[in-house]
């Protein structure tokens, strides 16, 4: 009797121990099982079976697979790469016209597709292009040589600049136009020897022609004397204030007058505020201007822009630099207040150091190191109210304004330098170098 019970004992734990290998869940100590426990259980042994009969199909079916294989694991076994038969290869190349690209590099490539001399030929003829070869080592066509006649015809409508395909190529003679007469900018050489052509005078009465601005009349989409003033000057404290040391005179320098030929025929152009005016001298004896000038006096600072269009009318524009000595200064301000009513007088960093002091008239200037009062006469009553316009009206732009002219003789300046003490038969002449001739 305790043997069969021994027994007995030894093929329940066996009987446990296959449950508990397959189902873990099962040897858990439970006091007992329900039916939806047993339920549950048949479930997930069909979901196991089901699972491992789908895998083994699927294995099977690896042959009429046409996509790219993706395993769900590293360590499935992955099938052999398809290889596609050759007469497949062959039926599939003549439909194909892109480049062929294999999915892995071990794969054959299939021979590149040579075309025939007759189709490369009739191509030949309607391309346009640069040849390129897709490798380096495929044969380059020759060039293609154009007939001379093709070639004479269109090079009379060519107007750019001809760039041979190689150096070696034969380059053409340059094309010279002979239209310089229609050119109306500004003409540069290509080489610095080469000589330059005299500056063209236009005409007065060609200039008559082209739509001149007016002179005088304030219009804000041109020249007010108030808009977009700071083109000319932006109001910087630099133009007009001192920042280095005193100039003291030197008597040893002796003073400089230079004056320029203006043509009879020259015409200055007026010019308005939203176009920049520049000089080729920082001390312009002519030239475009404003057509609104400014108000005869003295001022903080005047742009050359301005009253360069008061020389235009005769009147003398006394500069000095904002270093000069105050004493020569003054001095200079005395005898140009009393010789004329038509006088601008302004600060100017654009003069030397050597010579801080100048009087400018339409054509000439002199500059000083000190001021020669016999001199200074002599040039007013010399240069003065030889403008090419005799306009005696007073100007409307008054920005930096501080002191205005008061009339000397008469509102016209009929007697220059009533004071003077030169007598008015023998005003001398001058030469370019500054001294009585």
């Amino acid at each position: 009797m305790s043997n069969e019970i021994i027994n007995l004992i030894l093929i329940v734990n066996i009987l446990i121990t296959g449950l508990t290998a397959t189902f873990p869940e099962d040897n858990e100590p439970k006091d007992f099982e329900s039916n939806e426990d047993l339920d549950l259980r048949k479930l997930l042994k069909n979901y196991m079976e089901k699972n491992r009969a789908y895998r083994r199909t699927s294995e099977d079916s690896s042959d009429d697979w046409h996509g790219r294989w993706m395993p769900e694991r590293p360590s499935d076994p992955k099938p052999p790469p398809k290889i596609p038969h050759k007469s497949e290869i062959e039926n599939s190349t003549d439909d194909w016209h892109g480049r062929w690209m294999p999915e892995r590099p071990t794969d054959p490539k299939p021979p590149r597709k040579i075309f025939h001399k007759s189709d490369l030929e009739n191509v030949s003829e309607d391309w346009h292009g640069r040849w390129m070869p897709e490798r380096f080592s495929d044969p380059k066509p020759p060039p293609k040589i154009f007939h001379k006649s093709e070639i004479e015809n269109p090079s009379e409508d060519w107007h750019g600049r001809w760039m041979p395909e190689r150096p070696s190529d034969p380059k053409p003679p340059p094309k010279i136009s002979h239209k310089s007469e229609d050119w109306s900018g500004r003409w540069m050489p290509e080489r610095p020897t080469d000589p330059k052509p005299p500056q063209k005078i236009f005409h007065k009465s060609e200039i008559e022609k082209v739509e001149r601005i007016p002179m005088g009349i304030k219009t804000e989409y041109c020249d007010d004397g108030k808009t977009n003033l700071s083109i000319d000057w932006d109001h910087s404290p630099v133009n007009h204030t001192c920042y280095g040391p005193k100039i003291t005179p030197e008597y040893s320098i002796n003073p400089h007058i230079y004056c320029e030929y203006i043509s009879p025929e020259y015409v200055a152009m007026h010019k308005c505020m939203h176009e920049p005016i520049e000089y080729d001298d920082p001390i312009p004896l002519f030239g475009s201007h404003r057509p609104i000038w400014p108000v005869y006096g003295e001022y903080k600072f005047v742009p050359r822009q301005r009253w360069i269009h008061n020389a235009e009318h005769g009147a003398v524009v006394m500069l000095y630099h904002p270093c000069a000595n105050p004493l020569e200064v003054k001095r200079l301000k005395a005898l140009v207040t009393g010789c004329m009513w038509r006088h601008i007088i302004s600060p100017s960093n654009l003069l030397s150091m050597e010579r801080p002091l100048a009087l400018v008239t339409w054509g000439c200037r002199l500059t000083m190191s000190y001021v020669d009062p016999e001199l200074v006469e002599q040039f007013i009553m010399e240069k003065a109210l030889r403008g090419p316009e005799r306009v005696s009206n007073d100007g409307d732009f008054e920005d930096g304004l501080l002191k205005k002219a008061k009339i000397v003789s008469d509102a016209v300046d009929s007697k220059l330098c009533p004071n003077s003490k030169v007598p008015r038969n023998q005003i001398h002449k001058t030469d370019n170098g500054g001294k009585l001739m």
